[in-house]
């Protein structure tokens, strides 16, 4: 019964944080960061009550400097470290939509503040993000491709992307990428048989 008054009143308040004024938000963030980390790191809770609480962490940190400090002075760079993974077949719950709030929180929490950056990938969540990337389905591909793209912008990460060698299939990260990429033009009917693209508009 406490764990469903919990997941509702989280339910409420992230639509409160998602669909109040900026002003809100710049006020309600000062003294709700700090909580929700604290929330965020509580393995007690539910998955789909963490993944909301993900969800609001992350509309209070997109592009607010002041709220990506108090995310990483409060532990949750570390926290979002330890759940960057994609292991579906350890939970009944879904795990895919979970992720996608945790990459999510990566992009508004991370990118953005050099410090965040830093402390993310000396905590080697870059390498976490291309460990999930090999494996995950091309919705997840997709979105974290978007976030390494924005964290390449940053000076240490791309040496640390190249150091890189996936556990599986003992790829770099180019290679990863390469054949990825391979797969989808070959999806598509991009490809001749010799590899060369076959039709450039398509």
């Amino acid at each position: 019964r406490s764990q469903k008054i919990e997941k509702i009143a989280t339910q409420v308040f992230v639509q409160k944080a998602l669909m109040s004024s900026p002003h809100f938000v710049e006020e309600f963030g000062k003294i709700a960061v700090s909580i929700l980390v604290e929330l965020f790191t509580c393995k007690d809770l539910p998955l789909s009550t963490r993944q909301i609480v993900a969800a609001v962490l992350s509309e209070l940190c997109n592009g607010h400097e002041e709220h990506q400090t108090a995310f990483r002075r409060h532990g949750g760079i570390e926290a979002l470290r330890d759940e960057v993974v994609y292991k579906p077949d350890e939970t009944t719950e879904n795990h895919l939509y979970y992720t996608v709030c945790i990459v999510d929180l990566v992009w508004s929490a991370v990118v953005g503040s050099k410090k965040n950056v830093s402390k993310f990938v000396e905590g080697e969540g870059l390498f976490a993000l291309l460990d999930i990337l090999e494996t995950a389905p091309k919705m997840l591909q997709g979105q974290i491709l978007g976030v390494v793209a924005d964290l390449m912008e940053y000076s240490k990460v791309p040496k640390m992307f190249y150091q890189w060698t996936s556990q599986k299939s003992m790829r770099g990260a180019v290679h990863v990428l390469v054949d990825m990429w391979i797969e989808e033009q070959t999806e598509r009917n991009a490809l001749a048989s010799d590899g060369v693209i076959s039709n450039l508009e398509r």
